[in-house]
């Protein structure tokens, strides 16, 4: 009996795949993962993508603002010259206007339309 248990207990870590990736986990990877600084590559690798994420959105959510006070300005400027752009272009300017973009994509998206709308606005003015 002590035998066969002794023989259990020894060919446990043999079947055991041992990986310092944390993603691959089990007892014996964790700990594997610790202690080869595994754990902490991988949440160092992790912290500089969400800062250079974080670093794209501030420049997305800056180009999308300058794209934003300048439809605004475009909009203004026309109603304060007595004039009004077509309704279908009227829709899309307050379509874009009341967006709130939240994702990278979304602000990607508004500012493109924010962009393409200045000068049709612009024509408007002229």
């Amino acid at each position: 009996m002590r035998v066969r248990l002794a023989a259990a207990l020894l060919a446990l870590p043999v079947g055991c795949t041992v990986s310092q990736d944390p993603t691959q986990g089990g007892l014996i990877g964790g700990i594997a993962g610790t202690l080869g600084g595994g754990y902490e590559r991988r949440a160092e690798a992790l912290r500089s993508d969400v800062e250079v994420a974080r670093a794209e959105n501030r420049v997305l959510r800056r180009q999308y603002e300058v794209a934003r006070s300048e439809l605004v300005r475009l909009r203004d400027g026309l109603a304060a010259a007595g004039r009004s752009p077509s309704p279908a272009l009227q829709r899309a300017i307050d379509r874009v206007l009341d967006a709130r973009p939240r994702t990278s994509e979304e602000l990607r998206w508004a500012t493109v339309q924010m962009q393409s709308l200045a000068p049709l606005l612009t024509r408007y003015a002229g």
